[in-house]
């Protein structure tokens, strides 16, 4: 029954990481760029000349024409939402490794919680705890990447927005 529930608590952490809504359409060779993440989104129509930008957060989409003025500022933009979506891809992956680390320290404990005293346990013990340790500095090193990611985000979209 342990087993059954350890392979379905890992088996669910690799469907929720494989599984994350991606929505992006790259069509490289083509006129199509576009990547969305937490609210913030872009789409690039390159076959266009100028390049036109469709630049949103939540819903609310703005036009913009790719011109010498916003180049870098939409460059800009399109890298901050790229990298958050990244940082939340890793969010994702060490809060799942840091849900597994605690339910087999739970389990651990569970089992050999009485008998503290051998050196095997001890040193299990201790890696289980360097091992927590470790996810949860992993776990808040990401959501404070991805919170910065978005405050950029924010910023780049409010002076496009403004500047148009």
């Amino acid at each position: 029954m342990k087993k059954n529930s350890m392979l379905m608590l890992f088996f669910l952490a690799v469907l929720l990481t494989a599984c994350q809504s991606n929505e992006d359409t790259q069509e490289i060779s083509g006129s199509l760029l576009s990547e969305n993440v937490l609210g913030y989104e872009y789409v690039v129509n390159f076959g266009q000349s100028p390049n036109a930008w469709q630049i949103g957060y939540e819903g609310d989409i703005t036009i913009i024409e790719e011109n010498s003025h916003n180049e870098k500022e939409l460059q800009q933009f399109m890298e901050v939402v790229n990298d958050s979506n990244t940082f939340l891809a890793k969010l994702i992956v060490w809060a799942s490794c840091f849900i597994i680390v605690v339910v087999t320290s739970f389990i651990f404990y569970k089992k050999y919680g009485k008998s503290r005293k051998d050196v095997d346990v001890k040193v299990s013990s201790l890696a289980i705890i360097a091992a927590m340790v470790i996810s949860a500095f992993l776990v808040v090193d990401a959501a404070l990447l991805l919170n910065q990611s978005l405050q950029e985000a924010e910023f780049h979209y409010v002076k496009l927005k403004d500047g148009q």
